[in-house]
Parts: C-alpha cells; sequence; structure tokens
C-alpha cells in the first residue's frame, strides 16, 4: 500500500470480504496508508446496522453494493440461488442511515431480472448515498448463467426505460467515449 501513489482507490473484493473477521483491521490499514477503501459487496452482513457503523469508523469511503434481484425474492432465488431481498434492503438502507457513498450494482440477466432494474434505478436515484448505478451484463467468469450476454445498447435501453433518459442521447455520448 505504501508503495502506492498517495489518494489511490483500493477495492476490497474477492469472493464475499464481509465474512474476514479481520476486514474493519484491513480498511484502516488502507485508509491509514493514504488511500481510499472501496468495499465491494454481496451487501448481506451490511444488513446489521452495527456492522455497516464499524466499517464506517474503520475507514470505508465507498461500498460497492451489489442488488442483482433489486428488492424481489424471486429475482435473487433465479440470479443467486437465495432469497434474501429483506437482507439487502436493509444493507441499501443502513448505507443511507450511516451516509456511506454506495455505488449501486446490477448483473443483468435478458429474461431473469431485467424488471428489478426500474425500481432499483428509482430507490437509487432517492438515495442521498448513492454515487453511482451499473448495470453489467452477465458474464462467462466465476459461478455464472448460461445465457447470452446482453450488449451495450440493450443494456442502454434498460437504463433509458428506467431513467427517463432518451436513448439517442446517451448514444451519442457513449459513441464519444468509444
Amino acid at each position: 500500500l505504501k508503495r502506492l501513489r498517495p489518494k489511490r482507490f483500493v477495492r476490497l473484493v474477492g469472493a464475499e470480504p464481509t465474512v474476514r473477521q479481520d476486514l474493519p483491521a484491513i480498511i484502516r490499514d488502507v485508509k491509514d496508508s493514504g488511500h481510499h477503501p472501496v468495499l465491494m459487496t454481496n451487501g448481506l452482513r451490511l444488513s446489521d446496522r452495527s456492522y455497516v457503523r464499524e466499517i464506517k469508523k474503520a475507514g470505508v469511503q465507498v461500498v460497492y453494493l451489489s442488488m442483482n434481484g433489486a428488492f424481489d425474492d424471486d429475482l435473487y432465488e433465479q440470479m443467486d440461488g437465495l432469497r434474501c431481498s429483506d437482507r439487502k434492503a436493509r444493507a441499501f438502507e443502513n448505507l443511507a442511515a450511516e451516509h456511506v457513498f454506495t455505488s449501486v450494482g446490477m448483473i443483468v440477466v435478458a429474461d431473469c431480472n431485467t424488471a428489478g432494474v426500474t425500481p432499483l434505478f428509482e430507490a437509487s436515484r432517492h438515495a442521498r448515498n448513492v454515487r453511482e448505478f451499473h448495470l453489467r451484463s452477465v458474464g462467462a467468469i466465476g459461478r455464472f448463467m448460461d445465457t447470452v450476454p446482453l450488449n451495450l445498447d440493450e443494456l442502454l435501453a434498460l437504463f433509458c426505460a428506467a431513467s427517463g433518459a432518451k436513448a439517442h442521447e446517451l448514444n451519442r455520448r457513449v459513441r464519444t467515449l468509444t
């Protein structure tokens, strides 16, 4: 950490980092080394508000919260094999209540969880702590679903439907970036 240039965003990721008992100490080490700790998590442990307070006190600055099923148990069961929407919703609420900058992410699978995009976007739009909203297509990595990934235009269409943005304006901006 000390060899990195100062003020780098250090992502703590890999399987599920919140299962580590020493995660608060790792977050402190990253922060004490002059960097910005970013926790990438499924969020299940963050349903405990005291744990959110603990990692915030340790110095976590941003949490990337995976919400593949939005707020719907049926979608989570299809995506992750779990019925965990209550715990995910509490994690979302706890991060807001503790004023932790949050990046909300959703892996989108056609004919599976696309119905969750709009409710998740709406909740994110109204949460003052949410700074980013990510839609990603499923990929053939890790434990993955055997399905055809959505392309960029399909992801943009989902975002436009959820947000009310105009597809032609987003397409122009995206094409300028690529």
